[in-house]
């Protein structure tokens, strides 16, 4: 799933799908950094999952964020509990309720 930034600079769109936090929050919950994406340091995989404006968007109104869908197929993009799992988190209800909600 892509992020067509252009519909919404289009205005055909309020606001789409942040596809890139899901894929970056799963990286940060398990400790690491999104250096498959492109990101120097587990700091920059942090900072982009809080700033909504690091992927396109001009404000958070624009992004849909969410962790976990009803698309279940493929690497990385199980549901949330179960991917924990295959990660090999045993404290998955632990991390799941304390991970903070992103300013954007």
């Amino acid at each position: 799933m892509s992020e067509p930034l252009a519909l919404l600079t289009q205005n055909r769109l309020d606001g789409i799908w942040h596809e890139n936090f899901k894929k970056y929050i799963r990286y940060a919950l398990t400790g690491q950094s999104a250096a498959p994406l492109g990101e120097p340091s587990f700091e920059w995989t942090i900072r982009k999952i809080i700033d909504c404006r690091n992927f396109g968007f001009t404000d958070l109104t624009q992004a849909v964020i969410y962790l976990t869908s009803h698309d279940v197929g493929g690497f990385r993009n199980e549901r949330l509990y179960n991917f924990l799992v295959s990660q090999g988190i045993d404290d998955t209800e632990k991390r799941i309720q304390s991970w903070p909600s992103p300013a954007c």
